[in-house]
């Protein structure tokens, strides 16, 4: 329902109706967290009455990161994704953008990692179009950062440490491998709670302070600013 672009219902319900029938003749269906699991669960029922819940734990390539003890001068917002158009508003970019707006202080800034594929030439130009598309939600030039990069795992380390917290605000999400990455790496995160990472990490103790039920860029903006206030250590 989210994405943007032309007969998008009509090409998703294809993609899900084909995923349904893969799973129809197999012998066992796994999914990722809740979220998936509730969804192919009521789909699924004439074939499997039971669907295998799969729960990513924290990742331990990430754990050792040791984290600056003070902040900086200013407070980077992490935001991350293909940056695809058609993507912009089911990932929450708007959200993730607007949200730097509310706060009213050019000390914040918001930094879009394009995650892409690594072939040659795939990241030509994305961060321009990117930068475009996130500029007009009215973001200042002076609080925003457009960078590409190859997801791996020394890239994904060096940027964990680069930036003060990680923001997924996707409007809705199968689960979100990223958002798992960032928090075993020991970077504040703030999480959608419709997204299936968002739905796994409620029964953590403070979940409430770090899954956010809204996509008004206004309550990113008051989570954002109440994690800024609390001590590194």
């Amino acid at each position: 329902m989210h994405k943007n672009y032309p007969s998008a219902i009509a090409k998703g319900e294809e993609k899900n109706t084909a995923e349904v029938e893969l799973c129809q003749n197999e012998d066992l269906v796994v999914a990722v967290g809740p979220k998936l699991k509730e969804a192919f669960s009521c789909k699924l029922r004439l074939y499997h009455q039971d669907i295998f819940q799969l729960i990513q734990g924290s990742l331990a390539e990430f754990s050792d990161i040791k984290h600056a003890a003070h902040d900086g001068v200013n407070f980077r917002v992490l935001s991350f994704g293909r940056g695809d158009l058609e993507d912009f508003s089911l990932k929450g970019y708007d959200i993730a953008a607007q949200s730097i707006v509310e706060l009213k202080d050019s000390s914040y800034i918001l930094i879009f990692w394009c995650i892409y594929s690594g072939f040659s030439g795939a990241s030509k130009g994305r961060q321009d179009k990117v930068a475009e598309n996130l500029l007009q939600t009215g973001i200042s030039k002076n609080q925003l950062i457009v960078k590409s990069f190859v997801k791996d795992k020394q890239k994904l380390r060096g940027l964990f440490c680069a930036v003060d917290l990680a923001i997924m605000p996707s409007r809705t999400e199968g689960f979100g491998l990223t958002g798992l990455e960032a928090m075993s790496a020991g970077l504040p995160v703030l999480v959608s709670g419709n997204s299936g990472f968002g739905k796994t990490v409620r029964k953590l103790p403070m979940a409430e302070s770090f899954v956010i039920d809204f996509d008004d860029p206004k309550e990113w903006a008051k989570a954002i600013a109440a994690i800024r206030q609390k001590s590194r250590t």
